[in-house]
């Protein structure tokens, strides 16, 4: 993701993403409309220009702009797990399930991670509880331009 070497996407995606600055998050297409893209961070509701170029990359967009949509899921606790909030929400996506709906146990996360690598199957992360429909929806929305041909976001001055 870093050297921006992505396939360009046009159908439905799930894509994990590292922010260059030691977190990682989860974009996706699914259930939204080009250009819109939903963001699951464990962590942050913005997104940096790294993690804007990824996006474009993967669009090629040839809409003026791509709206990244901050969806509502579960905040981490402490600074250490966001790939495994990034696993997770990727894995109930690839199940058909909204990740905003579930809060994870996070002290299990990391074990139930290696069972599924070890089994060389993912399984639906451990959950508490399921949360209201209400608590799923978009939190924030961020737009960015994208310019001319190589269809990449523009920079701050």
């Amino acid at each position: 993701g870093l050297t921006m070497n992505f396939n360009i996407e046009t159908l439905e995606f799930l894509q994990i993403l590292h922010d260059g600055k030691g977190h990682w998050l989860a974009i996706s297409t699914v259930g939204t409309a080009h250009p819109n893209v939903h963001v699951y961070d464990s962590m942050y509701t913005s997104a940096n220009m790294l993690v804007k170029a990824q996006i474009a990359a993967v669009l090629h967009s040839e809409s003026p702009a791509i709206f990244l949509q901050f969806m509502n899921v579960q905040m981490q606790a402490g600074g250490c797990d966001c790939g495994l909030f990034a696993i997770a929400f990727v894995t109930a996506l690839a199940f058909g399930k909204a990740p905003g709906q579930y809060h994870f146990d996070q002290k299990q996360m990391r074990n139930h991670l290696l069972k599924c690598l070890e089994k060389r199957k993912m399984e639906m992360f451990p959950f508490t509880k399921m949360r209201r429909a209400n608590e799923t929806s978009v939190k924030s929305v961020q737009k960015y331009n994208i310019f001319c041909v190589c269809r990449m976001p523009e920079m701050p001055n």
